[in-house]
């Protein structure tokens, strides 16, 4: 995706991750996302893994997409989640490793901790709670999906800024299904961008989402039992680029 500022889509994780490699999900196949003008993010898509990116992203271009992610989606939310669901904003923080980039460590040489623990390599994780309120993902972990296309790095960043948006919503608006509500929230926020202007959805980029989601399926950090299947987590992601920030209240 290439963004009025940037580039758009990544994908979640928020568990401690293993060596799986994106590109041959263990799971279900991720299914097909239904073609539609008005949300560009949500196709038209082949079978998951069918391809159509258009080359890896290299390091400089993944740092220049989190930068973008964070910048993106952290704007969106400061005008919609008061204007659309009532709530103060406040950015969560952005915590970082030896190199000092906002949001990303090296889970190989930091010993970066939330509640004590020490978040393991090819992690994404929102740390929240009475002492934190920050965000991080693993430079292995977005490294691994470099093949997919850039839209992983969205993904990933929005789903746990989704986390950081729940922890600044009542009780009541919380889904049982608490990972997929933020899947939900991610496709909010990144469809919202781009309807604002502040992203372009490139023509790869439906592809790269459903790509993204079979990749984390059946992995340990994003099996159907934690994070849901890829199917629901997508269908999550799509509720929330059709609903809004709205569409991802309780019914």
């Amino acid at each position: 995706m290439l963004a009025a500022t940037a580039a758009l889509t990544s994908v979640l994780v928020t568990s401690p991750a293993a060596s799986a490699a994106p590109g041959s999900p263990a799971g279900a196949a991720a299914p097909t996302a239904p073609a539609s003008a008005s949300s560009p993010l949500m196709g038209p898509v082949g079978d998951a893994g069918s391809g159509g990116v258009a080359g890896e992203v290299t390091d400089e271009e993944l740092l220049d997409d989190l930068a973008t992610a964070v910048a993106v989606t952290d704007a969106y939310w400061a005008r919609h989640l008061p204007a659309d669901l009532g709530q103060p904003y406040d950015p969560p923080g952005l915590a970082s490793g030896a190199d000092g980039v906002p949001g990303l460590y090296d889970g190989t040489v930091d010993a970066l901790a939330c509640h004590g623990e020490v978040l393991p390599v090819g992690n994404a994780v929102y740390c929240g709670g009475p002492d934190d309120d920050w965000i991080a993902a693993d430079l292995a972990l977005l490294r691994a999906a470099q093949d997919l296309g850039d839209a992983f790095v969205y993904v990933v960043l929005a789903h746990e800024w989704g986390h950081a948006v729940q922890a600044r919503l009542p009780q009541e608006a919380h889904w049982a299904a608490y990972e997929l509500q933020a899947d939900c929230l991610a496709g909010a926020a990144l469809q919202g961008a781009a309807d604002e202007g502040a992203l372009v959805v490139d023509p790869t980029d439906p592809q790269e989402v459903l790509d993204s989601y079979a990749a984390l399926d059946g992995t340990p950090w994003g099996d159907g039992g934690t994070h849901g299947s890829a199917q629901e987590r997508y269908a999550a992601f799509e509720r929330g680029v059709v609903g809004g920030p709205v569409g991802c209240l309780p019914v």
